[in-house]
């Protein structure tokens, strides 16, 4: 409800530059904390919405939350890719991470089993916020 309309308005590259920085200093450390709180009631949550039978899934949390704090970081700049009239680099973006966290995902089950794919999934969004940033100073910062 903010954000994008935001960073539509904005004209400078600083103006641009500092909202952004102004989000992730915000959202990352509600993230990190809620994120840890997740991770260390992982249990207690998992006992509570499931059955005995999913208590497995716990080996799941942490890659899942780390690919996720990535994921919402991707997300941050990529809006700035929509507000910006950049919609075929945006959908280009998500095509190509969506088909690399496939490929990963295939691979890696190979390895690790079930774990596999929340590894993949962590990777491809490391990856991905490592792209966003290239790709942001390059076309936006230009």
């Amino acid at each position: 409800i903010y954000y994008l309309p935001r960073l539509a308005e904005l004209k400078s590259k600083n103006e641009l530059r500092k909202e952004i920085f102004t989000a992730y200093k915000i959202i990352i450390p509600i993230l990190i904390v809620s994120f840890s709180g997740i991770y260390i009631f992982r249990d207690f949550i998992i006992r509570i919405i499931f059955t005995q039978e999913f208590y497995p899934m716990r080996d799941l949390f942490a890659w899942q939350l780390i690919g996720d704090l990535f994921k919402i970081s991707t997300w941050l700049i990529g809006f700035t890719f929509i507000a910006k009239s950049l919609t075929k680099l945006y959908v280009f973006n998500e095509i190509f991470f969506s088909l690399l966290f496939v490929i990963l995902a295939v691979l890696l089950i190979k390895y690790f089993g079930v774990v596999g794919v929340t590894i993949a999934y962590m990777i491809n969004y490391i990856i991905g916020i490592i792209f966003m940033i290239v790709v942001y100073k390059k076309v936006i910062m230009k």
